[in-house]
């Protein structure tokens, strides 16, 4: 019986989602790896745990954007033979609001949640419309490739006018100039949870680059983070 290896080429300290890509990539080049952490299971916040026969996932919830694509996390593992795939959430509700009376179930689509916002706040359409329309004119603007030139400046400034005229506007300073209901308020600021600050402290523009992301579909990788 080979007696176990006590050395490495490569000691990584941490098992969450940094430490294991970095030792999986040293493994796949040919280093004898060891990680460590502290604590009992591997992951961080990536790691899951059961209770009452449900598994919980530590830090994610769900994966907006790209359709499921990621092109971002798939460049990063692909490479290490991992077949990622993801499950849509209910595209009909991926996010459910709980009131007494009454709950909002956001739909996947700024159209289809447009809608189900004017179904809900009848009252309400004319500051609906404008809160959508100032939060895609921002997003489409947060799209936009800064130019690396002097030359293009004007035509970009020009270009994200909207975002630089948003860049001291809060998303609480926002729903407070349409005169938004307290309901409608939760509504639209359904997500600032994910960037942990009130809407009196979140940036507009940060609000609008998640909703949009969030919006475009919610997805949910096979087998756990």
């Amino acid at each position: 019986m080979t007696a176990p290896r006590r050395d490495a080429d490569v000691v990584v300290i941490g098992a969450g989602a940094g430490g294991l890509t970095a030792a999986a990539y040293l493994a796949a080049a040919g280093r004898h790896v060891i990680v460590v952490d502290r604590q009992p299971m591997p992951g961080g916040n990536t790691a899951v745990f059961t209770h009452e026969g449900y598994e919980f996932d530590i830090g994610l919830h769900y994966l907006g954007g790209f359709r499921g694509a990621h092109p971002g996390i798939r460049a990063f593992l692909e490479p290490l033979g991992i077949d990622l795939r993801f499950r849509e959430q209910d595209p009909d509700g991926f996010d459910t609001l709980l009131f007494e009376d009454a709950t909002f179930a956001v739909p996947r689509g700024v159209e289809a949640f447009r809608d189900r916002l004017h179904e809900a706040f009848p009252r309400e359409v004319s500051q609906i419309d404008r809160f959508l329309r100032h939060v895609t004119t921002l997003g489409r603007e947060i799209d936009e490739t800064p130019p690396d030139n002097l030359r293009d400046a004007l035509g970009y400034a020009w270009r994200t006018r909207d975002l630089l005229g948003a860049a001291r506007t809060t998303l609480g300073g926002e729903l407070d100039r349409l005169d938004c209901s307290p309901r409608l308020r939760v509504v639209l600021s359904w997500l600032h949870g994910v960037y942990a600050v009130p809407p009196s402290r979140a940036a507009l523009g940060m609000h609008a680059a998640a909703m949009l992301h969030y919006l475009d579909g919610a997805w949910y990788p096979e087998g756990g983070a």
